[in-house]
């Protein structure tokens, strides 16, 4: 089993047939972005050195079933790391301030920058 029928056996109250534990710091961070099931996942966090199956138990039994969607895990926008390092060295920005630069550059304006980094000559 996965993590994410876990969440499906909590969310549905269905019990799932063999327990495979998960890791149940993911299984937190999966339901802490539902607001209902925020301070239940707070009660277990406060107490780390509860058991796996203890938690899920608790879980269960506790949060109500609900029509909670699986929802994209929140990761930060990854850049791709060429264009990060091409505009740092043409503009000469922290990595920070690039950042927000690679969100309002376009396709064509990126290229104009990759263009001009190029160095002809015979070879």
């Amino acid at each position: 089993m996965n993590i994410f029928d876990f969440f499906m056996a909590i969310n549905l109250k269905q019990d799932p047939q063999s327990i495979i534990l998960c890791n149940s710091s993911m299984i937190n961070q999966l339901l802490s972005q539902y607001s209902d099931c925020l301070l239940h996942v707070n009660e277990m966090n406060s107490r780390p050195s509860c058991d796996d199956k203890l938690q899920y138990e608790y879980l269960f039994h506790s949060l109500r079933q609900g029509d909670r969607n699986i929802q994209r895990w929140m990761v930060p926008d990854t850049f791709n790391q060429n264009n990060l390092e091409l505009v740092k060295q043409y503009c000469g920005y922290s990595t920070e301030k690039v950042q927000s630069v690679l969100e309002i550059l376009t396709d064509e304006q990126l290229e104009y920058i990759r263009k001009s980094f190029l160095k002809g000559g015979s070879g």
